[in-house]
């Protein structure tokens, strides 16, 4: 496949541009429409904009002379119907699951068509891309771990500049993604938990201890051994004696 040809970032700048306008998405250049259509090697990936540029997706069109349409929205009325039409929600709704699951959508396409996804970032876009601002969120018992959950479940990847959900989890779900590759791959120490813990398929192993205290991993690696290790309960468990040493 070929590559884009990167000069400098006035280049890029421009071939993006261009490209915008091939495609005919000026007028609502939506990260997604862009990725959709954009020529592979002639015009440069969203991620490959988004490392070149330091910039979320909104920042780097705004920058090129283009606009989104909830930026457009927001300058013109002062927030989008969105916003309006939740202004004046009350403490009740937001109880509600059907309400909660419905802003919760409403953020994560967001993010989505914006191109970012660090809580500074949505600090600073939410209330113009949503109405709603991510100070109010967290108000009503969202944290912004739940957004990247969110955001993973409907999009199947990590939103712009988050590396891993693990690291919002809560202490339980650090226990269930440990339990659940030591279940997945037989695991017979903690030793072969980090061996077999690639690409981020569960929590890593100074994040475990950070959390949850180094001798409660140990004890749980030494019983989650002793339940799925391929060795059996002896076995796993002389395996994992050795483990407090190797990290002391």
């Amino acid at each position: 496949m070929e590559k884009f040809e990167y000069k400098d970032l006035e280049h890029m700048k421009e071939v993006v541009r261009n490209e915008i306008i091939r495609l005919g998405i000026q007028d609502n250049p939506k990260v997604q429409s862009y990725n959709d259509g954009y020529i592979r090697g002639k015009a440069p990936s969203p991620s490959f904009i988004f490392s070149k540029s330091k910039m979320t997706w909104i920042e780097f069109i705004e920058e090129i002379g283009f606009k989104s349409i909830s930026r457009k929205e927001s300058s013109e009325t002062g927030k989008r119907n969105l916003g309006k039409k939740y202004a004046k929600v009350g403490k009740q709704a937001w109880k509600s699951d059907s309400f909660r699951k419905r802003i919760m959508d409403e953020a994560v396409t967001a993010m989505h068509e914006g191109g970012y996804g660090m809580q500074t970032e949505l600090s600073k876009y939410f209330k113009n891309d949503i109405g709603i601002g991510f100070g109010t969120f967290l108000n009503h018992d969202f944290t912004y771990g739940d957004f990247i959950h969110a955001y993973v479940e409907k999009y199947g990847e990590l939103p712009h500049g988050v590396r891993s959900t693990w690291k919002y989890a809560t202490d339980k779900e650090l226990i269930n993604g440990m339990e659940n590759l030591f279940k997945k791959y037989e695991c017979t120490s903690f030793w072969d938990y980090i061996q077999k813990n690639h690409d981020s398929l569960a929590p890593d192993s100074k994040l475990l201890m950070r959390r949850l205290g180094k001798k409660n991993v140990y004890v749980l690696a030494n019983g989650f051994a002793a339940q799925y290790g391929k060795f059996g309960k002896a076995g796993s468990l002389n395996r994992n004696k050795g483990i407090g040493k190797r990290w002391a």
